[in-house]
């Protein structure tokens, strides 16, 4: 139902939601998807962060869990290596606590927040991608 962030985000555009069946769908598509790239690699008998990351990130945007504290599952995998986009999932989910009866940021904290974090989130991958791509095409070939 809407409690996953991508199936109520048609919603604020004036769409109907995200059918669940779609969305578990596509969500499955996307892990298998990740997991078979990582897989498939040249060298798949080594395990590195980045594929850690890479899962660990797909997860937590693709079921974008209520509660906080979820998100911790993150810091270790930071601690290997950082993922700025996963960094900053981890520091903005904080202010979901700001929801509360009597919360600072009204009734759509949670709306406000996630987006935020998912916003911020694709944005910094895209970015470190680009990065990553244009940084491989100037290394030298041997």
């Amino acid at each position: 139902g809407y409690g996953f962030y991508l199936v109520g985000l048609p919603t604020l555009f004036g769409l109907p939601p995200l059918p669940s069946l779609v969305f578990a769908a596509l969500a499955g598509m996307a892990l298998l998807g990740l997991g078979a790239v990582i897989a498939l690699r040249r060298h798949p008998e080594t395990i590195k962060p980045e594929h850690l990351l890479a899962l660990a990130a797909t997860f937590l945007v693709l079921i974008s869990p209520h509660y906080p504290w979820y998100y911790a599952l993150a810091i270790p995998l930071l601690c290997r290596r950082l993922y700025l986009p996963l960094l900053w999932i981890t520091l903005l989910v904080s202010g979901v606590y700001l929801e509360s009866v009597d919360g600072l940021l009204g009734p759509y904290t949670r709306l406000i927040v996630y987006s935020a974090m998912f916003g911020g989130f694709a944005v910094l991958a895209l970015w470190q991608w680009l990065r990553q791509a244009a940084t491989e095409q100037d290394a030298p070939v041997g």
